[in-house]
């Protein structure tokens, strides 16, 4: 069995050169090897969590019909809410019996235009710096 990897931000926030850099690497490995990570020395509050538990069980107990009212298309599940068997594991034709809320950073298309381009100068950059 698997154990999940814990780290502690503070380790990161505060922490020695080694430290910040062991929690780097931690982080970085725990994400590689199997998606997750258990983080304690953050800022949430227990009454804050227990605040979010009872919002996040108050969603998904609602109809399912209203739920689907929050699943963006064309994102692939990669923002909002997706119902159960709509991901699936790599190699697998039959759907997850889960359904989650996926959140992250809002990108823009003019923002992904602007980094596209800076990664391409970038790379050929590199390029003309072997060449020579």
């Amino acid at each position: 069995m698997i154990k999940l990897p814990k780290v502690n931000l503070q380790n990161f926030i505060s922490g020695s050169k080694k430290e910040k850099n062991k929690f780097i690497k931690d982080i970085g490995l725990a994400f590689e090897e199997i998606g997750f990570v258990s983080l304690k020395g953050h800022f949430l509050n227990k009454n804050l969590i227990d605040k979010l538990y009872t919002e996040i069980n108050s969603f998904f107990h609602l109809p399912l019909e209203r739920k689907l009212q929050y699943e963006i298309k064309g994102l692939n599940g990669q923002r909002g809410y997706t119902s159960f068997g709509k991901e699936h594991a790599k190699g697998r034709k039959v759907g997850d019996l889960k359904e989650f809320w996926h959140f992250g950073q809002e990108v823009n298309k003019n923002h992904l235009t602007k980094n596209i381009h800076l990664i391409l100068r970038l790379m050929k950059f590199q390029c003309l710096m072997k060449l020579e």
